[in-house]
């Protein structure tokens, strides 16, 4: 592999998500947003709820995703989260739904167990970051999407 690109990989508990040879990628950890770039430091971090957006040339790959960890070592990125959904194919009114439904539901908070309550807000987390990412992708500010949907592992 060349010193100027990074192969990355996300999986998720179901699938290998992608794989692919890219120039940088920035995610979101627990500690903040982080870029990496080749020749980066090893690095392992947990991952937030948020965007993961992967450059290759001129071309954009956002990713939706939330939970997990990634491990930076020798130009290669190992993305493993709980959920990665490629910007292009966020269904903007059913994620609105789901997370219309979770904040009604966390109305009653008091009708719920502690840990049902935390699903709750879990489910309410991750489709606010759906949201954000496909809402991003809808206004057109990523000029040059990659075409990856066919590269998808199902």
């Amino acid at each position: 592999m060349s010193d100027n690109k990074i192969q990355l990989k996300i999986a998720t508990p179901e699938r290998l998500v992608l794989e692919e040879l890219v120039d940088q990628v920035s995610l979101p950890t627990k500690n903040g947003e982080v870029t990496i770039l080749p020749n980066h430091i090893p690095l392992i971090a947990e991952l937030e709820f948020g965007e993961l957006l992967a450059k290759k040339g001129d071309e954009d790959m956002p990713f939706a995703i939330w939970g997990g960890l990634v491990e930076v070592n020798d130009n290669t990125v190992v993305v493993l989260s709980d959920i990665a959904e490629f910007a292009e194919e966020i269904s903007l009114e059913k994620v609105e739904q789901a997370k219309q439904k979770a904040e009604d539901l966390m109305q009653k908070k008091g009708q719920f167990s502690e840990q049902e309550f935390a699903d709750l807000l879990y489910s309410y987390q991750k489709h606010t970051a759906l949201l954000k990412v496909g809402k991003k992708f809808q206004t057109k500010k990523y000029r040059k999407l990659a075409n990856i949907k066919n590269n998808f592992k199902n």
